[in-house]
C-alpha cells in the first residue's frame, strides 16, 4: 500500500474509486459531507452517478458501511437519484442483504424506502424479487441465533461470518480450542476498543454473538475477562450515543439474562452492571420483556435477579416501561410472591412495593387476584415500607432547569422532613481557607503521612478529610440531575444506584464526570457508607481508566477546552483513587486486568509531554506517583505483580509503544521486587510463575538479547533470583499451573539459580571479602577506575548482594562518588539513558537503592516516578 500522500490530495470522486480501502473510506466520508451540503441541482451530483454503485459493493466491510451512509444521503438529496435506482439496488441485494451485519442491512433498508419515496417503488420491487432467486448458500442456510446451548454449526457459522471482519491472527485466537487464546483475543480487543470504534460498530452483532458463546464457557477467567470487555464496550457505545439495533439486542440480551443467574456473586454483579449500561444504548421498555422472560427460569437466582432488575426499571422510568401492558406485567410479577424460594418471594414483594410507590393504590388493580396468604404478605410489606407517597408528588424541574435524562432520575423515599442539599466533596467549606488553586492536592502533607520515618496511626489516615487535601472549588452545574447521595433512601438498591453513578464517571462530558466522581468520593469518605462500594471496585476503576484515556486522547487534543478544566478532572479522578486504595477491603478487590489498564493509563499520563509542559504539570505528576505508590502497597500483590509482567510483555511486543513506557513499567517492577521480602507470603507464586513462563515463552533468552536494551533481561533475572532466594528449593513446587514446562526456559533457569544459591550459601563471607577489596581499589587514586569497573562486574555476577547497605556504612562523599562513577560507566557501556544526578534539587534524588539491585540507568527523572 502506498503512502498516504499518494491519495490524500486526490479529488473526492477519485478517492472513492481508489484501490486502497482507507482512501475509499476517506472518500466516502468526504462524499457524505458533500451530499449533505450541496444544493439538489448542483452539477456535483453528476460526478457520482456512474460510480455510486461501488459505494454499496465495496469489498471492505468498514468502508462499505460508510459508503451506504453516503448513498442514503445521495438518494435523499440528489435530483438525479432516480436514475441510479437499478444499479444501486442490484448491489444492495447482492452485497448487503446477504451479509450478517445488522447496521449494513438497516442502511440498505433505508435506501430502499428512500427510493420508494422518490416514486421508484416498481423498480425497487423488481430488484427485491430478483433477490428471491439468489442461490447464495450463505443466505439459504443462515441459522437464527437462538439456542439453549451453542452447537457446532452455530460456532462454524459465526466463524465464517467473522472472517471478513477481523484480522486472520485474531480470528484464529477467537476460535481456538484453548481458553488462554480467548483471553489473549479479548485483551487485544480491549486495547483497540477506542481506536477501532467504527470497525467494532460495523460488526457489533457478530462481536456480541461471540461473547454470548463465552457465557457458556466453564472457565471463570474467560468469563470475567469477557464481562470486563462488555462493560468497556457499552460505556464506549454510550459515549458515542450509539443505539443497539433489534438484531444486535436479540442476539445478545437473552444470553446476558441467563448469566444473571450465575452462582458466583462477582459474575452476577458484573452482569447487573452491564444491564444498567444497556439502558443507555437500548430502550428500557424493550429490555423489560427480556427480563420478564427471565423470571420464568427454573434457576431461582435468575428469577430473583430479574425481578429486582424489573423493580429498578420501574423505579427509574415509571410504569410506561412495563411491556406489553402494565396490568399483564404486574400480574406475572405478583405470581412470584408465592414462590417456594425465599429470595424470589422477597424480591417480588419489593418490586410490587416499588410499583406501589409509583402508582399508589392502583397497584391492587394491576396485580389482579392473589391468594389470601400472598395478599397478606404484600399488605404487611407495604405497611412496613415508609414509601406511601404516589410518584405524582415527585418534584418537577424548575423553570429554566434542564430536564434530566430518564436514566439520571431516581425516585427518593417520600419524607416529611426537608432533605438537606447534596453536599459535594469538592465544594468549599466556609471556614476553610487555602491559598492555592482549585483541586490542589496537598502532596507534601500526603508524602509526610506516607513517609517511613513518620509514625502514623492507620485509623487517622482513614478518617482524613479530602477537604484538607484539596482546594475549595464549586463544581459547575451538571447537565444531568445530580444523583442523590443518600443511597439508603432510594427505591432501587444501593448496587443499582452505584452502577448508575459509576457509569457517569466515564461520561464524555467533563462536568458530568466530575459530578459523579464527587458523589463517589462522598461515599468513600464516610466509613459507614464505604461498604456499598464493595463489589464495585473493578467497575469504578474501569470507568476511571476509560476517563483517563478519554482525557489523554480527546480532551487534551481539544483546543476549545481550557486546560484548567482537564486538570481538575485529572485531580478528581486521582483523588478518588487515592481514597479508594486507602480502604484495604476495596483495594484488594481490584483484579489483575483492571490494574493493568489502570497502571497503563497512569504511566501514559506521566509520559504526556503536554502535561509536563503545563504550569500545573509537575503537581499532577507528583499526584500520579503518589497514587502508584499507594496502589503498589495496598492492592493484591499477586494481581499487581501479574499486571506489571503482562504490561511489560505487551509493551515490548508493540511497535507503537515508546521505549520510555517499557522502562517506567520495569521501574515499577523493581519497586515491587523491593517489597518481596515482606509480601512473599501473600503471593500466589504459581500464578506469578505462570506469567513469567508466558513471558519467557514469547521472549526466550535469544530474543531478549536482540532488544535495544538488556534491561528486560536483567529485570526478569532479578525477579526470579529474588523469588529463589526467598523461597529456596520449594520454588520448584510452584509450577503447577504450567501445562508444558518445556515451552520456556523457566524451569531450567530456576534449577540453575537454586543450585547456585546452595553453593553460595556456604561461602557468603568470601563475597564480602571481595567487595572490601573492590572498595579499597576505588578509594585508591591509582586504581579508582579499575575498582569501579570491578564493582560493576561484581554486581552483575551477584545481584543478590545488597550493595546499598554496604555503601551506607561509608562516608557520604564516597557514596556520591561511587554512584556518579557507576552512572558514568553505565553511559560509557552503551546505555542511552542517564540516572539523575544524586545532587539535591527540584527533582527527587534517585540513588542506587531507588533504581534496582543491578544499577541499571534510567532516564525517568523528568517523569518523577517514585
Amino acid at each position: 500500500m502506498g503512502d498516504d500522500s499518494d491519495w490524500m490530495k486526490l479529488p473526492v470522486d477519485q478517492k472513492c474509486e481508489h484501490k486502497v480501502w482507507k482512501a475509499r473510506l476517506n472518500g466516502y466520508e468526504e462524499a457524505l459531507k458533500l451530499f449533505q451540503r450541496i444544493d439538489d441541482k448542483s452539477p456535483e451530483w453528476a460526478k457520482y452517478q456512474g460510480i455510486i454503485k461501488k459505494f454499496v459493493t465495496d469489498s471492505n466491510s468498514v468502508a462499505q458501511l460508510k459508503g451506504l451512509e453516503a448513498v442514503l444521503a445521495y438518494v435523499e438529496n440528489a435530483n438525479v437519484a432516480s436514475r441510479t435506482v437499478g444499479e444501486v439496488l442490484s448491489g444492495v441485494v447482492c452485497k448487503v442483504f446477504n451479509q450478517p451485519k445488522a447496521r449494513a442491512k438497516e442502511l440498505a433498508s433505508d435506501i430502499c424506502l428512500m427510493y420508494i419515496e422518490i416514486e421508484k417503488a416498481d423498480i425497487v420491487q423488481e430488484e427485491l424479487i430478483k433477490g428471491f432467486e439468489n442461490k447464495n448458500p450463505k443466505v439459504v442456510v443462515t441459522l437464527k441465533w437462538n439456542f439453549g446451548s451453542p452447537r457446532d454449526e452455530y460456532v462454524e457459522q459465526l466463524k465464517v461470518q467473522m472472517a471478513p471482519c477481523v484480522a486472520k491472527w485474531l480470528q484464529e485466537e477467537l476460535f481456538h480450542h484453548d481458553f488462554q487464546h480467548h483471553i489473549k483475543a479479548i485483551n487485544s480487543m480491549i486495547e483497540c476498543l477506542e481506536e477501532e470504534h467504527e470497525a467494532t460498530v460495523a460488526c457489533l452483532d457478530l462481536v456480541l454473538k461471540w461473547y454470548t458463546l463465552r457465557f457458556f464457557d466453564t472457565n471463570t477467567s474467560v468469563l470475567m475477562k469477557a464481562l470486563e470487555y462488555l462493560k468497556l464496550l457499552f460505556l464506549s457505545l454510550s459515549k458515542h450515543n450509539y443505539h443497539l439495533s433489534e438484531q444486535e439486542a436479540n442476539s445478545f440480551i437473552p444470553y446476558l439474562v441467563l448469566k444473571v443467574g450465575e452462582s458466583k456473586d462477582v459474575v452476577r454483579k458484573d452482569v447487573r452492571a452491564i444491564m444498567g449500561m444497556l439502558c443507555k444504548v437500548y430502550p428500557a421498555s424493550r429490555m423489560f420483556p427480556f427480563l420478564m422472560e427471565g423470571t420464568k427460569s427454573k434457576n431461582s437466582k435468575q428469577r430473583a435477579e430479574c425481578l429486582e432488575e424489573l423493580g429498578c426499571l420501574i423505579g427509574f422510568y415509571g410504569m410506561s416501561v412495563c411491556q406489553p401492558t402494565a396490568a399483564k406485567s404486574l400480574k406475572e410479577i405478583a405470581v412470584h410472591i408465592g414462590d417456594r424460594d425465599t429470595s424470589v418471594r422477597n424480591t417480588a414483594l419489593n418490586t410490587v412495593v416499588t410499583v406501589y410507590n409509583v402508582c399508589g393504590e392502583q397497584v391492587y388493580k394491576l396485580i389482579g387476584n392473589l391468594s389470601e396468604k400472598d395478599m397478606s404478605m404484600l399488605e404487611e410489606r407495604i405497611k412496613r415500607s415508609a414509601k406511601k407517597t404516589p410518584a405524582s408528588t415527585a418534584p418537577t424541574p424548575k423553570q429554566g432547569e434542564e430536564k434530566a435524562l430518564p436514566n439520571a432520575s431516581l425516585i427518593q423515599k417520600p419524607s416529611n422532613r426537608v432533605q438537606p442539599p447534596v453536599k459535594l466533596r469538592y465544594q468549599a467549606e466556609p471556614s476553610h481557607v487555602c491559598p492555592v488553586g482549585e483541586f490542589y492536592l496537598d502532596l507534601d502533607l500526603l508524602e509526610q503521612l506516607e513517609s517511613d520515618q513518620t509514625s502514623v496511626v492507620l485509623p487517622d489516615l482513614v478518617q482524613h478529610k479530602l477537604g484538607d487535601l484539596l482546594d475549595p472549588v464549586i463544581i459547575p452545574e451538571p447537565k444531568l440531575r445530580p444523583v442523590p447521595t443518600h443511597f439508603d433512601e432510594l427505591h432501587a438498591g444501593p448496587s443499582s444506584t452505584i452502577n448508575l453513578v459509576i457509569s457517569q464517571v466515564a461520561s464524555g462530558d467533563i462536568n458530568t464526570s466530575m459530578q459523579a466522581l464527587a458523589q463517589i468520593d462522598e461515599v468513600l469518605r464516610q466509613e459507614s457508607m464505604a461498604e456499598v462500594m464493595v463489589g464495585h471496585t473493578d467497575q469504578f476503576l474501569i470507568a476511571t481508566s476509560l476517563q483517563l484515556r478519554l482525557a489523554h486522547s480527546t480532551h487534551m487534543a481539544d483546543t476549545r477546552l481550557p486546560r484548567e478544566e482537564i486538570f481538575k478532572l485529572y485531580s478528581c479522578a486521582i483523588g478518588n483513587m487515592l481514597t479508594l486504595f486507602g480502604v484495604a477491603q476495596l483495594a484488594k478487590e481490584a483484579s489483575m486486568g483492571v490494574l493493568k489498564d489502570l497502571v497503563q493509563g497512569l504511566v501514559t499520563v506521566l509520559l504526556d509531554p503536554r502535561i509536563e509542559e503545563s504550569q500545573d504539570g509537575q503537581q499532577l505528576i507528583r499526584s500520579v506517583n503518589m497514587l502508584l505508590r499507594r496502589l503498589f502497597k495496598a492492592s493484591d500483590q499477586t494481581n499487581i505483580l501479574s499486571a506489571l509482567l503482562v504490561l511489560l510483555q505487551d509493551s515490548l511486543l508493540s511497535s507503537t509503544v515508546s521505549p520510555k513506557f517499557s522502562e517506567l513499567i520495569m521501574k515499577c517492577l523493581w519497586r515491587m521486587i523491593k517489597f518481596l521480602p515482606d509480601t512473599i507470603s501473600s503471593l500466589t507464586l504459581d500464578k506469578i510463575l505462570l506469567d513469567v513462563h508466558n513471558f519467557m515463552k514469547i521472549f526466550p533468552k535469544d530474543r531478549l538479547r536482540q532488544l535495544k536494551t538488556d534491561m528486560p533481561h536483567h529485570t526478569l533475572k532479578i525477579l526470579l533470583h529474588t523469588l529463589c532466594r526467598l523461597e529456596g528449593p520449594t520454588i520448584l513446587d510452584h509450577l503447577s499451573l504450567i501445562e508444558d514446562k518445556s515451552e520456556s526456559e523457566l524451569e531450567a533457569h530456576l534449577k540453575r539459580v537454586v543450585k547456585s544459591a546452595k553453593t553460595d550459601r556456604d561461602t557468603p563471607h568470601l563475597l564480602f571479602v571481595v567487595l572490601g577489596e573492590i572498595f579499597k581499589k576505588i578509594s585508591s587514586k591509582e586504581n579508582s577506575k579499575e575498582g569501579v569497573s570491578k564493582l560493576w562486574e561484581f554486581k552483575q555476577r551477584h545481584p543478590e548482594v545488597d550493595l546499598a547497605s554496604h555503601l551506607k556504612k561509608l562516608p557520604q562523599t564516597f557514596q556520591t562518588f561511587v554512584e556518579q562513577s557507576l552512572n558514568t560507566l553505565c553511559t560509557e557501556r552503551g546505555d542511552k539513558a542517564r540516572t539523575p544526578s544524586p545532587t539535591t534539587g527540584t527533582h527527587k534524588r534517585v540513588g542506587i537503592e531507588d533504581i534496582a539491585p543491578h544499577h541499571r540507568c534510567t532516564h525517568a527523572s523528568q517523569h518523577h516516578l517514585f
